[in-house]
């Protein structure tokens, strides 16, 4: 609902809480009008203008009176009104303010961005503790557009399994990466690609399908070894917790 909708909305409930509501008027016009169309039927126009003597002239000016009437205090009471959602907008401007420059430097504990960091990161945990404290790991991530998302958790990924975590990158330059990027994407999901036998894919390909779209494919990134993970997002990919609200 826009603005102006809102405004005539609050003036139409003030005008009536002055005036009463306009429309309870509308039964006895009503009845003066079909007093005349009764009038015309049984003796024709000279009956009809009998009673437009009558009751005619008083019904167009109690009409004309309740335009005019309503029409002032509406016009009286828009400027109020005017006045006074320009207070509550002068007010509430520097709470969202602050709380815009607050959400930029904090994370809601409560939040489902927390959780999703936090949960995530036991994700990598897990996946660092299934293949080892020692062993060699590698992520790679490809992303067509270095989304947020995609970047979050090459972050989430580096903290918590401690392994070497590469892009997204710029593929422009670089037609290995542009290849793995484009070729077999799926829009609005990851690709978990690495090779069958590689240590704690499949632990991690379970894991991490509880906070993202995942799908699984046994594919290496070319060039690395089988141990690599390689995570290829498709374009939109978002997290569970906003695809189901």
């Amino acid at each position: 609902m826009d603005y102006l909708t809102i405004l005539r909305s609050a003036v139409w409930q003030d005008t009536i809480a002055l005036l009463g509501n306009p429309w309870a008027y509308v039964p006895t016009i009503l009845v003066n009008i079909i007093s005349f169309i009764v009038s015309l039927c049984r003796g024709g126009h000279t009956a009809m203008k009998e009673a437009w003597k009558s009751v005619g002239i008083s019904l167009l000016i109690t009409i004309g009176a309740w335009i005019l009437i309503y029409g002032a205090f509406a016009l009286y009471i828009t400027p109020k009104r005017l006045y006074e959602e320009q207070e509550k907008i002068a007010d509430t401007v520097p709470q969202l303010e602050a709380e815009i420059e607050y959400r930029k430097n904090n994370l809601d504990v409560e939040g489902p961005a927390f959780g999703n960091v936090m949960d995530t990161i036991n994700v990598f945990r897990s996946y660092r503790a299934a293949i080892g404290p020692g062993a060699e790991c590698e992520i790679r991530i490809t992303s067509p557009d270095i989304s947020n998302i995609s970047r979050q958790i090459q972050s989430i990924a580096n903290v918590g399994s401690n392994c070497r975590a590469f892009g997204p990158v710029d593929t422009s330059g670089d037609p290995e990466w542009k290849k793995a990027t484009f070729e077999g994407m799926v829009s609005g999901k990851i690709k978990l690609n690495a090779a069958k036998e590689a240590p704690g894919a499949e632990q991690l390909f379970l894991n991490l399908r509880n906070y993202v779209p995942v799908e699984r494919e046994f594919k290496t990134f070319p060039g690395r070894p089988a141990y690599v993970i390689w995570l290829q997002f498709g374009p939109g990919v978002k997290w569970n917790t906003e695809l189901t609200k």
